[in-house]
């Protein structure tokens, strides 16, 4: 079970007594904190390749750039023009770039990279992921010694 405490005394006041129950804390997980850890970077970055200011579409621009040069698995997909706001809108990636547009019988589509979330890679992914990311930033002036210590 997970919920909060009141949540959970609910649940729990209808549940059969018969049963032993073991509630525990939610801890983050190292990927998780990895994750919230690099993208607070790649914010710092698009905000110190913008003159101190975070623009619209900068960090994802840079987390594609990233994806991109660390070879993070991805899908190609021809995803009609009507139906691309609703495919970036969903849980199914976490990162979409256009690669180009097409146009067949009257109707515009967009050739695109897919990229998984990166809470979703293995360690070896998510480590190169990582050392991209570190790479732009020291390439920006930012000082990496303490990023590294966190994200590796």
């Amino acid at each position: 079970m997970i919920g909060t405490p009141k949540q959970l005394i609910t649940k729990l006041l209808n549940l059969s007594e018969e049963t032993i129950y073991e509630i525990k804390e939610v801890k983050e997980s190292r990927t998780q904190s990895q994750n919230r850890l690099l993208w607070e970077l790649i914010g710092l970055i698009d905000k110190k390749v913008n003159g101190g200011r975070r623009s619209k579409d900068g960090d994802m621009e840079i987390y594609c750039d990233a994806l991109e040069s660390s070879n993070a698995k991805c899908d190609i997909f021809l995803i009609q023009k009507d139906s691309l706001k609703h495919i970036k809108e969903s849980d199914a990636f976490r990162a979409i770039r256009i690669l180009q547009w097409k146009e067949e019988k009257g109707i515009k589509f967009a050739v695109c990279k897919c990229y998984p979330g990166s809470s979703k890679f293995k360690k070896d992914e998510m480590m190169a992921l990582i050392d991209y990311v570190l790479d732009i930033a020291s390439e920006n002036d930012i000082q990496t010694d303490y990023w590294e210590k966190l994200l590796k």
